[in-house]
């Protein structure tokens, strides 16, 4: 799989931040997360069970909280087949060695 990255940061009021989360959480129902810049997009699954990780900290004046989200991109399975192993003497009892 090809590696692929958006960043992006931007100072925004607070209701334009939640505005921002909203349309995050709103994909996250759906279970796909698609993330555009500057024509660029990158549009990532979601499997079952996603990775949550909280930080939050206050270090002099500042603030800081962050939440991330990983997983593992879900690798498309090969149909199963059925494998049997067996001797000469399995499949012929009748000969003798």
């Amino acid at each position: 799989m090809e590696k692929k990255k958006v960043e992006f940061e931007k100072l925004m009021d607070v209701p334009e931040a939640i505005n921002f989360l909203e349309r995050f959480l709103s994909e996250l129902r759906e279970g796909r997360v698609t993330v555009e810049q500057e024509g660029d997009a990158l549009e990532l699954e979601l499997p079952q069970q996603v990775k949550v990780e909280v930080e939050a900290k206050r270090k002099k004046e500042k603030e800081k909280f962050s939440i991330e989200f990983s997983w593992k991109a879900a690798i498309e399975e090969e149909p199963e087949t059925e494998l049997t192993i067996t001797s000469d003497s399995e499949e012929n009892p009748e000969q003798s060695s």
